[in-house]
């Protein structure tokens, strides 16, 4: 990355502003002014305006706990967008969203900047898992569950398949833990119709190896170098 965008995105300026700043020796990589903004930045450097560092990272990765009621998109004029929950405008503004809960859903979900990391995560290729504790209206059956292990038949109005193989944990007479590696549009609630059930309430709990701990409704932490890598060398 070259000093300028370095210094334009850490700063949140104007480029014009972050190329002024350069060349009259406001910023120091490694404790030594700079006045090139041309120059390529090691990944390693410190970069510094006035003494202080600037906090930039090329990418940012941000685990959310969605509350019920905001969207999975930037705008939509029925109901607030879950980017809303971000407090900080800068970040909010570079952030997208990873995959879709529905607006009555809660639960995990994924922000970043980095459409690789956004690919590994939602491409069925991947085969991702994620796990959703699901309630449900009518009671549950052992049947169902080995049903729904298996794969049910979903069927719309021009088409119609079969889920893949799911984990399926019974928890109470109308409660289960599901495990998919699918993401299709609903999934979950119409896995449950082809078991003649229905949903009175969904929320994911894990995506891979990250799940909620740690996080209040509405809240959210930064991704670990460990927790990228785990989906970026899946």
């Amino acid at each position: 990355m070259k000093l300028i965008k370095y210094v334009k995105e850490g700063l949140n300026v104007e480029r014009k502003l972050a190329k002024v700043l350069i060349k009259t020796g406001q910023i120091e990589v490694n404790n030594k002014v700079v006045l090139d903004p041309a120059i390529n930045l090691k990944k390693d450097d410190k970069i510094s305006y006035l003494g202080e560092l600037i906090d930039y990272r090329e990418y940012e990765y941000i685990a959310l706990y969605k509350k019920e009621g905001y969207v999975s998109s930037r705008n939509d004029e029925k109901a607030p967008s879950l980017l809303n929950l971000i407090t900080d405008e800068r970040l909010r503004k570079r952030l997208k969203i990873v995959g879709r809960l529905d607006t009555d859903t809660s639960g995990l979900i994924f922000l970043t900047d980095d459409g690789d990391f956004i690919h590994k995560v939602t491409s069925p290729k991947k085969e991702i898992e994620k796990v959703y504790y699901v309630e449900l209206e009518k009671e549950i059956t052992k049947e169902d569950i080995l049903q729904l292990e298996k794969g049910v038949l979903i069927k719309e109005k021009n088409t119609e398949y079969l889920t893949k193989p799911a984990r399926c944990k019974m928890l109470t007479e109308t409660s289960v833990l599901l495990a998919i590696v699918e993401g299709r549009h609903h999934q979950v609630k119409k896995m449950m119709r082809a078991v003649g059930n229905e949903l009175t309430l969904l929320k994911r709990e894990k995506i891979g190896s990250i799940d909620l701990e740690g996080l209040d409704p509405g809240c959210y932490r930064d991704l670990t170098e460990e927790e990228i890598k785990y989906f970026k060398n899946n």
